[in-house]
């Protein structure tokens, strides 16, 4: 019968320490409810920012590949300046050079 008493009086322990643990166990749930919670807030503003990113970096690129046709647009309009700009000096030169020989003949 001691014996008896002695086991139960061991698992009544056993019981309470086990509740205690429970407890404290609850305790740090508790406690890391609020940083898990954090971290999850964290990684929703994180996939929003990634989406604007994406966004962004299409507006980017869509914005350099305007502007590298702009400045091949450019290019051939000052190339294109220049040629007549030297056709005009050249057609210049060579009709004062014609008059000038039509004058002295």
């Amino acid at each position: 019968m001691r014996a008896r008493h002695n086991d139960m009086l061991k698992i009544e322990r056993s019981i309470l320490e086990l509740l205690d643990l429970l407890e404290i166990l609850n305790q740090q749930v508790v406690q890391q409810g609020a940083v898990i919670q954090e971290v999850a807030d964290k990684a929703a503003e994180t996939t929003d920012h990634l989406g604007n990113a994406n966004v962004q970096i299409e507006k980017g690129v869509k914005s350099a590949k305007r502007a590298r046709k702009l400045k091949w647009w450019c290019l051939g309009v000052c190339i294109l300046i220049c040629i007549v700009i030297a056709l005009g000096v050249g057609l210049g030169v060579a009709l004062t050079r014609n008059a000038t020989k039509s004058n002295n003949a």
